[in-house]
């Protein structure tokens, strides 16, 4: 089994950082915006903490 080019590695979680990052500053400005309707405010806060867990484990 041949393993990818590092640079395509790379590139890719470079990418999803950008991508994860772009959506975690979204949810920080616009919070209502991806509420789920009836959602309490704990459990939006809940969801950003295990978003930035996610994020530090994923890099």
């Amino acid at each position: 089994m041949q393993l990818p080019p590092l640079a395509a590695v790379a590139a890719f979680y470079f990418l999803m950082g950008l991508f994860s990052a772009s959506l975690c500053v979204g949810v920080s400005l616009r919070p209502s915006f991806f509420r789920a309707k009836g959602a309490t405010l704990y459990g939006v806060l809940m969801m950003i903490q295990y978003t930035w867990v996610l994020i530090v484990i994923a890099s």
